[in-house]
């Protein structure tokens, strides 16, 4: 399965951004937001909404 995580440097507590097709996790330390069965408006998994919302607030392409 797919998955996408970005880490934030913070000077703290280790924070991320987890996603798959089945699920997003957004931790802070040992501590999550569990998100269950995303969904898009726009008919893309939300592994290829995560991509193309990385591309945006990047200005990059792969």
């Amino acid at each position: 399965m797919e998955k996408r995580e970005i880490a934030f440097e913070t000077g703290g507590p280790k924070c991320t951004i987890s996603i798959d097709n089945s699920k997003v996790v957004i931790s802070i330390g040992s501590d999550e937001l569990i998100a269950t069965k995303p969904i898009t408006n726009c008919g893309e998994t939300p592994v290829d909404f995560f991509d193309r919302f990385f591309e945006a607030i990047t200005c990059k392409e792969d």
